[in-house]
C-alpha cells in the first residue's frame, strides 16, 4: 500500500514529480519530464544540428526515466545521431559531439576534458546541463541549462495552498542559453 493512499487527497498537494502517476488523484505543480525534454529539443533543432552526435548522459542512479523516453522520441526525428549513455568515457568524446548531462560530476568531467583539448563549449563541443543552479552560471563561461522554472513552481504551489485551489499544473520548462551549446 502506497504511503500516499493513507493521506487525505483533499489536503495533499504534490510538488515536482508524479505527474504521470498521480495527476488524476492529487493536485499539485508537476514536471512533465517526457514532454519537457522532447519539446525543448524540438524547439532548439537549429542549435542541435550544428553537432554530429547528441548524447543524453543519464546515470543508472537517476530516477526520472521519462527523460529518456522524451529524448528517445526526439531521437526518432532523425535530426542527429543520438544515444543515451550511463557515463562519459573520455576516449569516446569527439569534436562536434553534444551532451545533455543530468549529473554534475559528468558535467565537470566533460568541461575538464574539453578544456584539456582546447575545445570551446558551444563551438567545438556542445554542453547542456539539466537543472539550473547558480554554479552553472560561472562554470567555464557559463553552462547552458534546461530546467523546470523552480521559482514559478514555488509561486504556483504557494498560491494553490493559500487559495485552496486543487489544480494540476504542469510547470514551465525553459532553456537558459549561456552559449555552451
Amino acid at each position: 500500500v502506497s504511503i500516499l493512499s493513507k493521506l487525505d487527497q483533499r489536503n495533499t498537494f504534490l510538488l515536482d514529480v508524479g505527474f504521470k502517476e498521480y495527476k488524476k488523484q492529487y493536485p499539485g505543480v508537476y514536471q512533465n519530464f517526457e514532454k519537457d525534454i522532447y519539446s525543448i529539443l524540438l524547439s532548439n533543432k537549429n542549435l542541435i544540428t550544428k553537432y554530429k552526435r547528441l548524447f543524453l548522459v543519464f546515470p543508472e542512479s537517476a530516477r526520472t526515466k521519462d527523460i529518456i523516453t522524451g529524448f528517445s522520441k526526439f531521437a526518432k526525428t532523425k535530426t542527429i545521431t543520438a544515444a543515451v549513455i550511463n557515463k562519459v568515457n573520455e576516449n569516446d568524446i569527439k569534436k562536434q559531439d553534444a551532451f545533455i548531462v543530468i549529473d554534475d560530476n559528468d558535467l565537470v568531467q566533460i568541461v575538464k576534458f574539453a578544456k584539456s583539448k582546447g575545445w570551446q563549449p558551444g563551438k567545438d563541443i556542445g554542453i547542456i546541463s539539466y537543472n539550473e543552479t547558480n554554479l552553472k552560471s560561472v562554470i567555464g563561461n557559463g553552462i547552458t541549462t534546461i530546467t523546470t522554472d523552480f521559482e514559478t513552481m514555488g509561486h504556483s504551489m504557494a498560491e494553490m495552498v493559500i487559495n485552496g485551489d486543487h489544480n494540476v499544473i504542469e510547470n514551465p520548462f525553459i532553456m537558459i542559453d549561456r552559449q555552451s551549446f
